[in-house]
């Protein structure tokens, strides 16, 4: 599977890491690095992930991820 980003899901996370950046460096690689394998998890096994139920229209292109 595929994850594609939304452009403003994208400059949401990065507009959070750079937040937590501005206080400390190790804490925003750390976010970083968990949400990216979260995402990464998805990617390898999205039958975990249950199908977003928020999302209009969702054809189960959309999963829920929790962190």
């Amino acid at each position: 599977m595929k994850i594609t980003w939304a452009s403003r899901a994208l400059k949401q996370f990065n507009d959070a890491i750079s937040y937590i950046r501005e206080d400390s460096d190790q804490n925003a690689d750390s976010v970083k690095e968990k949400i990216l394998s979260k995402i990464g998890s998805l990617a390898e096994a999205p039958v975990v992930h249950r199908k977003d139920e928020y999302k209009r229209n969702n054809d189960g292109r959309f999963h829920y991820l929790s962190c």
